[in-house]
């Protein structure tokens, strides 16, 4: 999205990406198919795992599906034909009337990874962003997706990316049917360290007077970002359209405020 600001210079965090390489690989021919990346929203997993995918296709595009945990197999593979394949809506309706009830069963799971092979052919990799709508079932994960898990074939290249906020649970990580199937990698926050060196990065390009930024300036801009990497480059963008530094809001500030509006705005397409 073109909004005039300038794109966020890369945040460098390669050593996340050996991590989850060592983590995903089996041997030096085997990958895991299923990455599982865990850590609160803003962390940065969306980048993560565009990084990660870039050796092994430097052009490689991702797909981004929502899921939450109501949604059963047929609800992940209308939205991977109509998103990934782009199927048309008499297509979708047929695969919807074939399911013997709305919730989708192993046919769909079958079908699925069929369709999720020929998306990664085309160039783009699979993220499902898993997003519970009960509080009560954060940490559970659908078993039907479990089952599809242990029989995704191991390949290559990773299949298919998770990105939730809770870890894939040790126990499920531990069972035969997982263990080569599935890759549990946390994303960890910003240090403040880390924050500061990637805050110098985006004022010089966020804004056209970047030596107007003293040390206090840096050290508030990372605090305030509390580790994310989101919210950081939010900030960055706003206080440096700002004609005077010393005109920051203060940290806590109402819903209706109009810089709240424009960091949610701004989140948005981070």
């Amino acid at each position: 999205i073109d909004n005039g600001l300038g794109t966020p210079p890369d945040h460098d965090r390669s050593m996340l990406v050996q991590r989850l390489t060592q983590a995903v690989s089996i041997s030096l021919r085997q990958i895991r198919p299923v990455v599982w990346i865990s850590g609160h929203e803003g962390y940065g997993r969306r980048f993560l795992i565009d990084r990660f995918m870039r050796t092994f296709d430097p052009n490689s595009r991702r797909l981004e599906i929502p899921l939450s945990d109501a949604d059963g197999p047929l609800q992940a593979l209308l939205r991977v034909l109509s998103s990934g394949l782009r199927a048309s809506e008499a297509e979708l309706t047929e695969v919807a009337r074939r399911a013997p009830e709305a919730y989708g069963g192993k046919f769909e799971i079958d079908h699925l990874t069929e369709c999720v092979r020929k998306v990664t052919a085309s160039g783009l990799h699979l993220v499902f962003r898993l997003e519970p709508i009960h509080s009560v079932a954060s940490g559970w994960v659908p078993k039907w997706m479990v089952d599809w898990f242990s029989e995704i074939p191991t390949t290559s290249r990773p299949l298919v990316f998770v990105a939730a906020q809770f870890a894939y649970p040790g126990g499920l990580l531990s069972a035969p049917s997982n263990a080569s199937k599935v890759a549990s990698f946390p994303v960890p926050s910003l240090t403040f360290e880390e924050a500061k060196s990637y805050a110098v990065r985006l004022t010089s390009v966020f804004d056209q007077s970047p030596d107007r930024w003293t040390e206090p300036d840096i050290d508030a801009l990372a605090d305030a970002a509390a580790g994310t990497i989101s919210l950081l480059i939010s900030i960055a963008r706003e206080r440096s359209q700002l004609p005077d530094l010393r005109l920051v809001p203060p940290s806590v500030l109402s819903e209706d405020h109009p810089f709240t509006q424009k960091l949610n705005a701004y989140l948005n397409v981070c």
